[in-house]
């Protein structure tokens, strides 16, 4: 199937299993057909937290997967999700299909023909209504261990351009009582390493300083409305809702 056109590997597994563990590709042999054909986009990361000094499974904001997926491929492109044993690939490919309000920006963007990988990478075996599912590995289809298609965390211009286009996006559904009057299509802005787009018609800026949003307007001034992340997460809870 991943010799067709216009289809693709999403392998939502953690940079570090990407690694580690090795991901679909050309082993030398054969695979050759697997260039440019898999991508590493996680769902969840495996992360250490400092109050239980133990690693933990942390679920990323929904609003950077999903837009990191919709930048990658195409209108109409088949993605097959994978990951270690096609646990995640079922919850991500659910979270890019789920019907709640929130996907309206999917459809605003595009649409997808997604499949996930039956046992995932590494499973020699799992069942699902009776039919059981060999993982990649176990199928002896080629993989290898190098970097290339490895994810990077969005940063810098990339992180603000996708929070950005979410605020503007669920404004009016989700920011209504705030004074804050964005309109659409505003371009991003770098200087000295803030991060801000200009509207133009009400005179309000919103910008990102060090994974801080902040926003300004002549009545209300300027107003810190904390990490990027923690609005992400809210502006997907309330907008989901």
């Amino acid at each position: 199937m991943l010799q067709q056109a216009d289809t693709y590997l999403l392998d939502v597994r953690t940079p570090y299993e990407w690694y580690w563990a090795g991901h679909p590709g050309d082993d030398g042999t054969s695979g050759a057909f697997l260039e440019g054909k898999v991508f590493n986009i996680p769902f969840w990361l495996w992360e250490y937290d400092p109050a239980t000094s133990q690693y933990t499974w942390t679920q990323r904001p929904y609003m950077f997967f999903v837009e990191e997926v919709v930048r990658q491929f195409d209108v109409n492109d088949t993605i097959i999700v994978m990951c270690k044993t096609d646990g995640r690939g079922g919850y991500a490919a659910d979270a890019l299909e789920d019907p709640l309000p929130i996907f309206e920006r999917l459809e605003e963007l595009g649409f997808y023909n997604l499949y996930n990988l039956g046992g995932g990478f590494l499973s020699p075996g799992k069942t699902h209504d009776g039919v059981t599912y060999i993982g990649w590995v176990d199928s002896g289809l080629p993989y290898n261990t190098n970097l290339d298609g490895i994810w990077e965390e969005p940063q810098g211009q990339v992180k603000a351009d996708i929070f950005f286009d979410w605020l503007e996006f669920a404004y009016i559904d989700v920011l209504n009582p705030c004074p804050l009057p964005i309109q659409t299509g505003a371009d991003t802005q770098e200087i000295a390493g803030i991060f801000y787009r200009y509207y133009s018609s009400t005179g309000i800026y919103v910008a990102v300083v060090e994974d801080e949003l902040y926003y300004y307007d002549e009545t209300s001034g300027l107003l810190n409305a904390g990490k990027v992340d923690d609005m992400a997460n809210y502006l997907w809870t309330q907008f989901s809702n």
